[in-house]
């Protein structure tokens, strides 16, 4: 007896040193190397360990989590770090009001949470996949935030029914939205992120305080029923990668009056927007099907209708038999419509860099945003090289209101800027591109459009460089066009290589006394022809005037560089050189084209001739026989009284100055005295 009371004082004596805290069982567990423990103390259920959790069921012919018995005790849920997946049917049914999600876990499974009160929760960067329904029917849940991460996908109906459900903050992954991931929330606004590439059926149905919704830039497609019955929303913001809107995809959002479908919107779904609030809707440019009662019992009384549209049957019936108005350009599908009114796209008439004029029409007004109007069909003040959209509508009258407005056509200023002495402008009405100080003369890539003014390549007909020093850029202006004339200013020092390469319609060019040089492939493959003036240039780049149809050219007497090429493919008929010439490269004038070659006597450009097989004169000797003597000088003589039949004027220009007078008499006495 004594012995069995000792026993029971020294329990006593243990039971007041043991802490207070009791389990509801002994350690168990809930994966390979999970345990789980519930402290009563604080009505936390604990997992640890690592590795995945077991999945789990709630039928009768299925495993129940093996707290369930202990359900009432559990507040709160702790999941300690190395757990890497919540498995199926952990939670569910549970009436805890928070959960610690670590961030190890990579996976949540079906129908984890379903049905529990949990209030909010933070989804962890490291989570892949949320399974269908895993969250479903918390009813409490009033906010979830997504770790930017590695979520891959929000599954089926994994949110769904979670009626008070606010705030919902997705992440930017690459995520897929799946279908009614977040149906029948609470959701007010939605900025839904870049990186969503996809967004289920019905993931938003039914979202009846949903008012605001912006999509984010690479989504392609709206799904079946996205939207649809989400009667607050009010504002949609579509990206302009969008190319299909799914059937019903706003179905009854009657708060929705006015849409704007970006340009890339190729298709559209039957029932759309039926029985939505539509009032006013902007088809993109490039519209292709409207599905069958895409519109249907909606207030729009009319519609424009791009060219683009092929395949609209019945899109535009509406309820009680009333029939939609149809705007549209004659000749497009838009005529095949009972109600159809004929609206032309805004076109320009003439643009400029800082105005555009648009083609004008009796009745019609224009707009840059398809909300402020203006009758003139004038735009003042804009930037240059910027592209505006532009819209057209009928005006109101007395009896009718306005018409919709036609789908956007963009339109861009031309190019240029004005700051100080360096700038460059173009006027249409001369159609002259004028370019000023230094700040434009550099070089540019041999792409076609990497100019400045590369909007003008096939308008620009006249250029003016004034006020600028220095050298041509390298291809500047190559390939343009429509330029036919170009006037150099005086302190322009070169041109630069292939800076006019492939003008085609280039006739002439007024090179000032400064430039001393001309680049390679300066004119290449352009228009110039006749006689070249080179009377100050002292260097001629390889293949400068390769292909043009230049039949003479007349050098400096400083002249001391002819690159190879420089004029083959001419048909060149004469090159006269009044100085020594320097070096002329072999290949420099084609022999095929018999170029005569007007020189002084022992000079490079005779020995060039000589070597190379190309005929040759003298200047200065006018009866051809070797000699500078009394003949030549009464040839001169006679030139200079005005009879010039029959007598070579080019050997007569001795002194290469484009005329034949008084100085080629002193200079021709002079080489008759060397003699």
């Amino acid at each position: 007896m004594k012995k069995l009371i000792s026993i029971i004082l020294v329990l006593c004596v243990i039971g007041n040193v043991l802490p207070v805290t009791v389990f509801a069982g002994a350690v168990k567990n809930c994966g390979d190397d999970l345990s789980w423990y519930i402290d009563e103390e604080t009505s936390t259920l604990y997992i640890e360990g690592s590795g995945d959790m077991y999945d789990y069921g709630y039928t009768d012919n299925s495993e129940f989590a093996p707290w369930y018995c202990d359900a009432e005790k559990i507040e709160h849920i702790k999941i300690s770090q190395g757990v890497t997946s919540v498995g199926n049917c952990a939670f569910r049914n549970l009436y805890f009001s928070s959960a610690d999600i670590p961030d190890t876990i990579v996976r949540i499974g079906k129908q984890a949470f379903e049905n529990s009160c949990i209030t909010a929760v933070e989804i962890p960067a490291s989570v892949e996949i949320i399974e269908e329904k895993a969250f479903s029917y918390c009813i409490r849940l009033a906010e979830v935030r997504f770790e930017t991460g590695n979520l891959k996908s929000i599954g089926e109906y994994a949110f769904g029914n979670c009626n008070e459900l606010e705030t919902i903050v997705l992440p930017r992954s690459n995520t897929e939205i799946c279908g009614g991931a977040f149906y029948m929330t609470a959701v007010k606004t939605l900025d839904i992120p870049e990186g969503i590439t996809c967004i289920g059926e019905k993931a938003f149905n039914f979202c009846d305080s949903l008012a605001a919704v912006t999509l984010p830039e690479g989504l392609t497609e709206i799904s079946n029923g996205t939207f649809g019955f989400c009667k607050s929303l009010s504002s949609v913001e579509l990206p302009d990668t969008l190319t299909s809107i799914g059937d019903e995809a706003f179905a009854c959002c009657s708060s929705l009056e006015s849409v704007r479908l970006p340009d890339t919107l190729l298709s559209i779904g039957e029932k759309a927007f039926t029985l939505s609030g539509l009032k006013n809707v902007i088809f993109g440019c490039n519209i292709e099907k409207i599905g069958a009662y895409a519109f249907y019992s909606t207030p729009l009384d009319a519609v424009f209708l791009p060219p683009s549209a092929k395949e609209t049957y019945n899109a535009f019936e509406n309820s009680a038999g009333k029939k939609i108005k149809v705007y549209g350009v004659p000749g497009s599908a838009a005529e095949n419509n009972e109600n159809f009114v004929p609206l032309e796209l805004p076109a320009a008439e003439k643009t400029g860099l800082t105005e555009i004029s648009l083609v004008s029409y009796d009745g019609l007004e224009y707009s840059a945003d398809a909300e402020s109007w203006q009758s003139s069909p004038v735009f003042t003040g804009l930037e240059p090289d910027t592209t505006y959209t532009f819209y057209q509508r009928y005006a109101a009258t007395e009896t009718t209101a306005a018409s919709p407005c036609t789908t956007p056509v963009s339109i861009k200023t031309l190019r240029g800027g004005i700051s100080g002495n360096d700038y460059w402008k173009y006027d249409p009405d001369t159609k002259t591109l004028t370019v000023s100080g230094n700040t434009y003369l550099k070089d540019y890539g041999s792409g076609y459009y990497e100019q400045d003014w590369a909007e003008l390549k096939n308008k620009a007909q006249r250029l003016e460089i004034i006020g600028a020093e220095g050298r041509t850029g390298a291809y500047a202006f190559s390939r343009m066009t429509a330029l036919r004339e170009v006037s150099l200013c005086e302190g322009i020092t070169a041109v630069g290589e292939h800076s006019f390469e492939g003008c085609v319609s280039l006739e002439t060019v007024e090179l000032p006394d400064s430039v001393a040089e001309i680049g390679n492939s300066a004119f290449e493959n352009s228009g110039l022809k006749g006689e070249l003036d080179l009377g100050k240039v002292t260097a001629v780049g390889d293949s400068a005037f390769r292909n043009t149809a230049v039949t003479s050219a007349r050098f400096s007497p400083e002249t001391d560089y002819i690159g190879f090429g420089a004029f083959a493919g001419t048909g060149i008929k004469k090159a006269v050189f009044p100085g020594s010439a320097g070096f002329i490269a072999k290949t420099a004038f084609d022999a095929s084209c018999e170029t005569v070659i007007y020189c002084i006597r022992g000079s490079d450009a005779e020995n060039y001739a000589a070597a190379n097989g190309f005929p040759y004169k003298y200047l200065g000797d006018l009866d051809s026989d070797g000699f500078f003597n009394a003949a030549d000088l009464s040839i001169l003589t006679v030139i200079l009284f005005g009879n010039n039949d029959g007598i070579d004027l080019t050997a007569a220009d001795i002194t290469s100055d484009g005329s034949v007078d008084i100085l080629d008499i002193i200079r021709l006495k002079k080489m008759i005295l060397e003699i």
